[in-house]
């Protein structure tokens, strides 16, 4: 029997029925919910003993994972495992397992949302409206006829682009990869960033936190945008320099944003962006939905099943840890 840990948000109990498989082949599992994004500490109190575990975005570095040496695998309920440090995963013979193709759908619904709430102002209406009554005026801008630049294009961005179509939009992509026949079919066109930077009315981020990624929106990207232009990110908080983005907007040279994701969560009560109109922000929730949180918990689950049987599992980013197992 093994020792599974579970903290994820997307499992609510130990009850759950998403992980009744895991609890009919005999092993014991082990709730922990963390609030915000723990330390190395927080982390290594809870995974002693455990020898898989379904985990979120807290950090798994070479030190916490020292701290279980029976560990066999981490499976990330979600697509990014930036918080995983991959490479001493692999060393120690611990399989890193995402869920990829389970939430791209809810990401790119949300991400259109969130675009045409910043766009229309919806947030900051509603607001209005609980605050200070009915006073009906102006808000934002149409999309229709607008340039939308989508900067990565992998599941989530080519949802994006699909959902696009019939808005009356011009769409420029950016990414490292280009799939032309994906472009010409859906009507884009791949630019390189600096012309999508300066031609987009409206900017979604959908590329991976990489080095080369981090910060992508910076002060001097910002400056080349269209200061009537809208920025959205459901990414990677990294890949925006929010400090840039509270001054851009401040000082009137970005029309509004909307960001789901941030540098450091949960976001500081003394973030700059909190006091910002023009600013729509959410919880880390595009990805979450009732049909996402079962597609991820349920793969997440097979592939810690698959591993505890001695199998590969669903999705492994290191196959090579698991011949260390062997």
């Amino acid at each position: 029997m093994a020792r599974v840990l579970l903290t994820t948000m997307q499992v609510q109990s130990e009850a759950d029925e998403m992980v009744q498989p895991l609890k009919e082949a005999g092993h014991e599992l082990a709730m922990h919910r963390f609030v915000g994004v723990p330390d190395e500490e927080a982390v290594i109190a809870v995974l002693g003993g455990a020898d898989a575990a379904i985990v979120g975005v807290e950090p798994y570095t070479a030190r916490v994972l020292d701290s279980a040496p029976g560990l066999k695998i981490l499976s990330r309920t979600g697509v990014g495992y930036d918080a995983i440090d991959v490479d001493a995963a692999t060393a120690r013979g611990v399989a890193v397992a995402t869920t990829p193709g389970t939430n791209h759908h809810s990401v790119a619904e949300a991400a259109v949302a969130l675009l045409l709430a910043a766009m229309r102002r919806i947030a900051f209406a509603d607001r209005q409206m609980r605050t200070t009554g009915w006073n009906p005026r102006p808000y934002g801008v149409e999309l229709r006829g607008k340039t939308v630049g989508v900067v990565g294009t992998g599941l989530i961005g080519k949802e994006v682009v699909r959902r696009l179509q019939g808005w009356g939009v011009q769409i420029l992509l950016s990414d490292v990869i280009q799939d032309q026949s994906f472009a010409e079919q859906y009507g884009a066109r791949y630019v390189e960033r600096d012309e999508l930077l300066r031609d987009a009315d409206a900017i979604t981020l959908h590329a991976p936190l990489l080095p080369s990624t981090h910060h992508l929106i910076d002060d001097a990207a910002l400056r080349m945008m269209k200061p009537t232009a809208f920025l959205v990110n459901t990414a990677r908080g990294p890949l925006v320099d929010e400090a840039a983005v509270a001054r851009a907007l401040a000082e009137g040279r970005l029309a509004g944003a909307a960001l789901d994701v941030f540098e450091t969560e949960p976001l500081s009560s003394e973030s700059p962006l909190l006091g910002l109109d023009t600013i729509t922000l959410t919880q880390h929730i595009a990805g979450v939905t009732n049909e996402s949180m079962r597609a991820m918990t349920a793969m997440a689950v097979e592939s810690v099943a698959r591993v505890l049987r001695g199998e590969p599992p669903v999705s492994c980013v290191n196959p090579e840890a698991l011949a260390r197992r062997q």
